[in-house]
């Protein structure tokens, strides 16, 4: 896992202060949130993605605000350049508790990189949504799915119990689900980048290779959990992981 903090201190430290705009990101949700951007098909122009990230918090023209923005700017070529090689990792300050249900802390940085990641997600769910529909293929749909269900996860305990909830066809507690989910983060990172690239390439580019399924992440086993084959599962119910 990567350090990016160090390598950003003007963007690191003005996130971390608590005067700037409240609808600002701070940085582990900063970093998730970049990762959504830079997996869409669609590329955003630098204004909005600042307008987004700084809530127009920064004063214009101000030399240390330029500095901000550079180092912005920076992170996410950074980002793109793992998603685009589909070498994705989490960085080092959102990695995981051993705890892992304390991984549900709104202030843990891995919860906190899938509140980022959640929010740059639904900022381009109309561009995902018309993507995933003009390819008019399930499986796809799917695959998506199966990824924002783990990569979403952790963004809150509402969101874990809810998603578990959905996904329970057996008497598994919440925090072996999130076990489950945990193991899937690093397949699930790597095949949503793959899905947003090929999508951007024109539909034809998607690795399978990073296929969110059974038979290559967990032994042919559903995703959700329950310990059942996948085909006798939630594929069967047309459930989305």
């Amino acid at each position: 896992m990567t350090m990016l903090a160090a390598r950003f201190p003007h963007l690191k430290a003005y996130l971390s202060c608590a005067s700037h705009s409240e609808d600002a990101l701070n940085f582990e949700q900063l970093l998730g949130f970049l990762y959504a951007v830079s997996s869409a098909r669609d590329i955003v122009d630098a204004s909005e993605l600042t307008h987004f990230v700084f809530a127009d918090g920064l004063p214009a023209g101000d030399l240390e605000a330029q500095r901000i923005i550079a180092e912005l700017l920076e992170l996410y070529r950074a980002i793109d350049r793992q998603v685009l090689e589909c070498r994705v990792e989490l960085p080092q300050e959102c990695a995981p508790r051993p705890d892992v249900l304390s991984n549900l802390d709104p202030e843990c940085g891995l919860s906190r990189w899938s509140q980022g990641f959640s929010a740059g997600h639904d900022w381009l769910e109309d561009a995902w949504d018309a993507s995933v529909r003009d390819e008019s293929d399930d499986e796809l749909d799917w695959q998506l799915g199966g990824c924002m269900a783990v990569l979403c996860f952790f963004a809150s305990r509402e969101v874990a119990e809810a998603l578990h909830e959905e996904f329970s066809t057996d008497s598994r507690s919440l925090e072996e689900r999130a076990a489950t989910m945990l193991s899937l983060f690093p397949d699930a990172l790597n095949a949503y980048a793959d899905i947003g690239r090929g999508l951007a390439a024109g539909g034809n580019e998607i690795r399978r290779g990073w296929r969110f399924a059974p038979e290559t992440m967990t032994s042919d086993r559903c995703p959700c959990g329950s310990g059942r084959a996948f085909e006798a599962c939630c594929r069967s119910r047309g459930s989305v992981h």
